[in-house]
């Protein structure tokens, strides 16, 4: 299977993900970003979840909230997003969601200042070629 690099674009405000193809990617790696110690492409091990992929990068940050997930809907260009309440992961309220090749973890602050203007990420990520 032939793979892509993509470079995603957050634009914070409006919630918007742009999606652009480059080069190749080992296939084997999701990536944990935003509000935690050290964000880092983290290699996928068998079972792991989401709490483990955080643990791998040092932990959240004391603002961190919510958690994003995006995950490539196989055979097109869109992903999937569900966003997850760290205090109900951590209390146990909900499933530790096993993670998928490629999956994007973005973890969130508490609250965002409206009056802050928008915050822009840009984070190169792989996806497999879309072109199917």
């Amino acid at each position: 299977m032939k793979v892509f690099w993509l470079t995603i674009l957050f634009l914070l405000c409006p919630a918007t993900v742009a999606v652009a193809q480059s080069s190749s990617v080992k296939e084997n790696k999701i990536y944990v970003i935003g509000k935690v110690v050290r964000p880092a492409e983290v290699d996928l091990e068998s079972g792991m979840t989401l709490t483990r992929a955080i643990a791998a990068v040092g932990g959240t940050l004391p603002k961190a909230a919510t958690i994003s997930v995006y995950r490539r809907i196989p055979g097109t260009a869109r992903l999937d997003v569900f966003r997850i309440k760290l205090s109900d992961l951590k209390k146990g309220k909900i499933e530790d969601r096993l993670l998928q090749p490629l999956d994007i973890i973005e973890v969130l602050p508490r609250k965002r200042n409206k009056n802050a203007g928008c915050v822009f990420s840009d984070w190169r990520i792989p996806a497999a070629d879309f072109r199917k």
